[in-house]
């Protein structure tokens, strides 16, 4: 009897020992469950966020490329903050028809939650001509500074008057149409290094006819076939000696001299000057003095620059 009430006693010490040991285990496996739990969630927030700013960087880059195909020069350079941080790089790359657009999105609370995308959007409105002027904004606009630069010193000279009548810039160099000199063999078109504004540096210069008359206005484009660099002039002097002007400018130190073209009679019969042009994908838009019956505003197919080609004109 003794017996069994020891064995008795230690099958019930067993149970308690075992009791606590479970208990300590279930302690255990709740806290490591908790635990569990609690990293999961992290994980799920850490990647809700991160592919949240992944959506925005997308959206915010596909909306640049929707804006740029409506108006290039509207894909520019922004940033705001708020809970996320949000940036637009828009770099203007030296062919001037392509941008590199790159759009950030980063937590605020979180710096390491960050997304970038990048691409390339291109220009196809006037890959011949493009404007030159990139739409970020840079610099002091607060303060603009103001430099002065006399044609005569460019041209070392202290003597006659150059009336500038339009200027065109293409790939950091200025071209500057004079519209009337004191002496016929003054220079009507100027070429100018300023790729630092600072220190404008002549190139080379040329006049367009053996008068004093000049040019109104001037457009730079390269052909896209050719690769050759032309300037299209429109001619200010008198009606018979033709109202457009294509000078090869290839070699900016030494222009061409230029090829004449005088629109056809039976479009602009008298007067029509040359007055204002504009260029695009192969066609000279040239606007002409007034004069009763003629075609004010002429368009010059100008493909074969040897030979350019009366398109059409509106009164």
């Amino acid at each position: 009897m003794e017996t069994m009430q020891r064995g008795v006693a230690s099958h019930r010490g067993i149970s308690t020992i075992e009791i606590v040991v479970a208990l300590a285990i279930g302690v255990v496996v709740i806290t490591a469950a908790t635990q569990v739990s609690f990293a999961n969630q992290s994980s799920i927030i850490s990647s809700s966020q991160s592919a949240y700013v992944g959506d925005v960087a997308q959206w915010i880059l596909n909306n640049e490329i929707a804006v740029a195909r409506t108006d290039f020069n509207l894909a520019f350079s922004t940033s705001s903050v708020g809970e996320y941080s949000q940036s637009v790089t828009a770099e203007l790359l030296p062919d001037l028809v392509t941008k590199k657009i790159t759009t950030t999105v980063a937590s605020v609370f979180n710096p390491l939650r960050v997304t970038s995308y990048s691409s390339l959007i291109t220009n196809l409105e006037n890959t011949d001509a493009p404007d030159t002027c990139d739409s970020t904004l840079a610099g002091d606009w607060a303060n603009p500074q103001v430099a002065h630069f006399p044609i005569r010193t460019l041209l070392g000279t202290s003597s006659g008057a150059f009336t500038v009548s339009d200027v065109d810039v293409y790939k950091d160099v200025l071209y500057v149409a004079i519209e009337s000199t004191n002496y016929k063999n003054d220079p009507t078109l100027l070429i100018v290094d300023v790729s630092d504004p600072s220190l404008p540096t002549l190139i080379g210069s040329i006049d367009n006819a053996s008068s004093t008359s000049g040019l109104s206005a001037i457009r730079v484009a390269e052909d896209r076939l050719s690769h050759k660099l032309y300037a299209y002039g429109a001619n200010a002097g008198n009606f018979a000696k033709g109202q457009l002007q294509i000078f090869n400018i290839t070699d900016p130190a030494h222009p061409g001299f230029p090829l004449t073209y005088k629109i056809p009679t039976a479009y602009v019969s008298a007067a029509g000057n040359g007055k204002s042009l504009y260029y695009k994908d192969g066609y000279v838009f040239i606007g002409l003095t007034t004069a009763p019956g003629i075609n004010e505003l002429a368009v010059i197919d100008v493909h074969n620059k040897a030979a350019p080609v009366w398109a059409g004109g509106y009164s």
